[in-house]
């Protein structure tokens, strides 16, 4: 699915607010200052399809989203005075069998307020076992990189783990199942998987089943899996050898809190020692647990609404981000990214659906493509130095233009911008021509 176009009536700063998205580019970059919105837009996006979704859509929220499905039909949900409406290619259709396969949104830390809408979805859907919109946390990584370890792709085994993160061999995993710190209920135990919704129990029978030790007590199991049980486990006929399958059934475990952590053992390029998911810095986590996301939903109507996805990157992975993601989303049309970032680097290589947020307002930003940090921070209506640095840089440049260069003030300026900025800075590239001048 691709958004093409949004519009709300008003949301917290988002007034009579309109956003026009080229559907032909699957990624699209939203930058700004703090608490000019971009959260904000991520947060009524979520919020319009968890009300569509739920049948419960406020007659007082106005908006109208517009977006095209894997084959390009124009899909629009629209609420205003008349009501909801949906339409598909302009005739009207139950917004539920247009509805995107997922919805994925991850922010860069703990949100207080998205953490608190999805549990509000989930409470009001009829039917929880469809696992359609999920709120991304750490713990969704591990259970990404998993069902990425237990893939019987070799694209994915060679060209993702291998290749891109230098994982080159799954040891184990160990995982705890126990009652919900929710249920009370006396004749809940462990022999009926503490009432577990049906799906869920069977999930769990498989994983004994297929598990290589287990230890029990009056309310938990824990399991560990080697290589060869992992295989096993997702040859089964619930799972099917899809890695998505693994993974929604372990979030919707996490979700009711059937599963509170699990741990897994592997080995990488150049070190001896085998590794868990907690030696991974946060950085790695981030990487390995947002592109595995996205991998495990290729070819589904998925829709990612990622919050300083980069936050925690190195500089060269913040470059690599956009490109990593075209790369892995590749000429299918059945996902996109809409991704907020203060990040001058990752906004250098955006081709296309850039944006910046302002006031609540959105406008598209141009000639980002391939620009130097500099010059992405100007886009980004920021300073790329100091303003302190910045200001003698513009006095030593008024001075030099007034032909006062040869003054001790110019010339004490001059030396101190040198030691900070280095003889090679642009600035005296720029400047030296009008030097030579006026020698």
């Amino acid at each position: 699915m691709r958004i093409t176009k949004l519009y709300i009536k008003s949301y917290k700063n988002l007034q009579d607010f309109t956003w026009e998205l080229n559907p032909d580019y699957p990624v699209a970059v939203i930058v700004g200052k703090n608490a000019s919105g971009k959260s904000n837009l991520l947060e009524a996006i979520l919020t319009i399809f968890a009300q569509v979704r739920t049948d419960k859509v406020d007659k007082k929220f106005y908006f109208e989203i517009a977006y095209q499905d894997i084959d390009r039909n124009e899909i629009v949900f629209k609420n205003d005075e008349k009501g909801f409406s949906s339409t598909r290619n302009g005739a009207s259709i139950d917004a539920n069998r247009v509805f995107p396969k997922q919805i994925v949104s991850y922010y860069a830390g703990i949100s207080v307020r998205m953490n608190r809408l999805i549990s509000e979805y989930r409470k009001k859907k009829e039917n929880t076992q469809d696992f359609d919109i999920i709120y991304a946390q750490e713990i969704h990584f591990r259970f990404a990189l998993l069902a990425l370890f237990g893939s019987n792709l070799d694209r994915i085994k060679v060209e993702l783990l291998s290749n891109t993160f230098d994982i080159e061999e799954f040891i184990s995993f160990q995982i705890k199942i126990q009652k919900p710190t929710y249920n009370l209920s006396k004749e809940a135990n462990i022999e009926n998987f503490w009432f577990a919704p049906t799906n869920l129990s069977i999930f769990f029978q498989v994983l004994i089943e297929n598990s290589n030790h287990g230890r029990t007590d009056i309310n938990e199991y824990v399991l560990t899996f080697n290589s060869e049980d992992l295989k096993k486990l997702m040859s089964s006929s619930i799972i099917n050898n899809n890695e998505a399958t693994f993974f929604e059934y372990l979030s919707e475990a996490f979700t009711n809190d059937y599963i509170r952590n699990i741990g897994f053992r592997f080995k990488k390029k150049g070190i001896d020692e085998i590794l868990s998911f907690d030696d991974l810095s946060e950085g790695e986590k981030q990487r390995i647990g947002m592109r595995g996301t996205i991998e495990l939903f290729l070819g589904n109507e998925t829709l990612f609404l990622l919050d300083e996805p980069d936050a925690f990157a190195h500089p060269r992975w913040q470059w690599q981000f956009v490109p990593d993601l075209q790369e892995t989303l590749g000429d299918s049309r059945s996902s996109q990214v809409i991704f907020v970032t203060h990040s001058p680097l990752v906004l250098s290589t955006v081709r296309d659906n850039a944006f910046m947020m302002e006031g609540g307002q959105i406008r598209e930003i141009y000639g980002t493509y391939g620009q130097d940090a500099g010059m992405s921070l100007l886009k980004m209506d920021s300073e790329d130095r100091l303003k302190e640095v910045q200001d003698r840089v513009d006095l030593y440049a008024a001075l030099v233009q007034d032909g006062n260069m040869q003054t001790d003030r110019a010339k004490e300026m001059k030396a101190k911008l040198i030691d900070e900025l280095g003889i090679n800075h642009p600035i005296f590239i720029e400047l030296e021509p009008l030097e030579k001048l006026y020698e």
